[in-house]
């Protein structure tokens, strides 16, 4: 077993680090000699003498960096503007919410518990609903929520809980998602998110959620809470120490927070160890008080694990929390339109031809959607040729795909809609389209149908299923 602190990895390379830590088959690959060689300890002359030479070039590094900023002042405009609206959304943390049993002081010792579920119920809920998986996943756990309040006898009508939703503000791909940049270190920002555990209807919370995490994003909340956090790189140790104990009593006194909930996205492929497969990866969440309880998920090799970590005191029910959580998905798959429209063409009962979404049918050849002058385009037609997989290749820049095939590669994706859109290319940004717009699958088609050239590639069809390969795993994954 081992421990890593928070302080030097976050979700993004936590999972990076479990993927070099472990194998990629059951056969380890050959052990080589390692020529690496540990360094001696520091002297206290050294550390004495590290720490002068920091403390001199600091400012000096600051001040570089400051002038680098001047010399182009549009961005440091633009940076300021996002910054000032995330704090007027995040001025709103201080409301306090109602107390609830959530809060309180905790003891030393901690009940855990989890629940599993298949990811691909998970994506067939957003692929049918809209939204994201994110918002999928805190619909879940505010049914928990919600389940475990009313357990314990507490009125929830018109109620919401207050949570601190952790966001990655690490680099960002070409598709907007975060990635890792190979350093192990801790990039985590955060969002405050209500869920409306008052809301009867799972439909009507998933659409609240999804609602306000959209407002939320546009608001640049976490641009905010980073701009916020980032001072610890110039403020004394001593003066973040009174700031930190000074905000921690705030919230303790003023109840702005109910809960903590992350999610953290891993390798959707089987690792191994020692021969052994990795079957399962439960996340885990430490609380701090006033917090009683703290939900984790981790997604991996599809699956989608939830964990629970509650204080044994005053939260040994939790797996009515659980037990919620996985009632929730049912319910919503159960309220899902049918993913598959009526033969005529016409949209399922009870749905609006807007929300009736195609899916990709079953197809005998899968087709790939290629740009040749791209190298991962060209990277994933060699893994197919590789692979010995017959495939239909459509340069979709000669060919553009049509609208019903854009909406059933959309509805076919595992991912967000907007992730089919190079929204980092120069492309897009000359067309003026604000990627926040860009939250459902309609308004994704509705671009792409205009300008097929900001379409992502490579994109794979295979059965009723789609997979942009960024990475390659993805392909792999889908090929199966």
């Amino acid at each position: 077993m081992a421990k890593v602190h928070h302080c030097l990895v976050d979700g993004v390379s936590g999972a990076e680090l479990l993927a070099v830590t472990l194998d990629l088959g059951p056969e380890p690959p050959p052990v080589g000699d390692d020529p690496w060689r540990p360094e001696p300890l520091p002297s206290p002359v050294r550390l004495a003498r590290d720490a002068a030479v920091d403390l001199a070039t600091s400012p000096y590094e600051q001040a570089r960096a400051a002038g680098a900023v001047l010399r182009r002042p549009g961005r440091l405009v633009d940076a300021a503007r996002e910054v000032l609206r995330g704090s007027v959304a995040l001025s709103g943390v201080v409301r306090p919410t109602p107390p609830t049993s959530l809060n309180g002081p905790i003891g030393p010792h901690r009940r855990y518990t989890w629940t599993a579920l298949p990811l691909a119920d998970a994506k067939a809920v957003r692929r049918r609903h809209g939204g994201t998986l994110n918002d999928v996943v805190l619909a879940l756990i505010t049914r928990g929520f919600r389940d475990l309040l009313v357990s314990r006898g507490e009125d929830v009508e018109g109620r919401v809980l207050r949570s601190l939703v952790p966001v990655s503000v690490r680099p960002r791909d070409d598709r907007g998602t975060a990635v890792g940049d190979g350093t192990l270190e801790n990039r985590v920002s955060a969002m405050f998110a209500e869920l409306p555990v008052g809301a009867d209807d799972p439909v009507e919370r998933l659409a609240a959620i999804g609602a306000q995490l959209a407002d939320l994003k546009r608001s640049k909340q976490a641009v905010a809470a980073e701009a916020l956090t980032s001072l610890g790189v110039f403020a004394p140790a001593m003066l973040l120490s009174l700031g930190m104990r000074v905000a921690t009593r705030a919230a303790r006194r003023m109840g702005q927070l109910d809960t903590v909930t992350t999610n953290v996205p891993g390798p959707q492929f089987p690792l191994w160890s020692c021969g052994r497969r990795l079957l399962r990866a439960l996340p885990y969440v430490p609380l701090a008080a006033p917090l009683r309880v703290g939900v984790a998920v981790f997604s991996y090799d599809g699956e989608l694990a939830f964990g629970v970590t509650a204080d044994a005191d005053t939260a040994d029910d939790v797996d009515v929390l659980a037990q919620g959580i996985r009632a929730e998905l049912d319910d919503l798959l159960a309220h899902a339109p049918a993913a598959t429209p009526p033969a005529a063409g016409a949209p399922a009962a009870g749905v609006s031809p807007a929300a009736a979404v195609p899916t990709i049918g079953a197809v005998s050849t899968p087709k790939l959607y290629h740009n040749p002058r791209c190298s991962k385009s060209r990277a994933a037609k060699d893994l197919l040729g590789e692979r010995g997989v017959e495939v239909e290749v459509v340069e979709y820049l000669k060919t553009p795909p049509s609208r019903a095939e854009l909406e059933a590669i959309v509805a076919g994706l595992d991912g967000d809609p907007q992730e089919l859109v190079r929204t980092k290319d120069p492309k897009f940004k000359a067309l003026g389209v604000d990627p926040a717009g860009l939250t459902d699958a309609q308004a994704v088609v509705d671009l792409l149908v205009e300008h097929p050239e900001v379409m992502e590639r490579p994109v794979l069809v295979v059965d009723g299923r789609a997979a942009i390969g960024r990475p390659l795993e993805r392909i792999e994954a889908l090929l199966g």
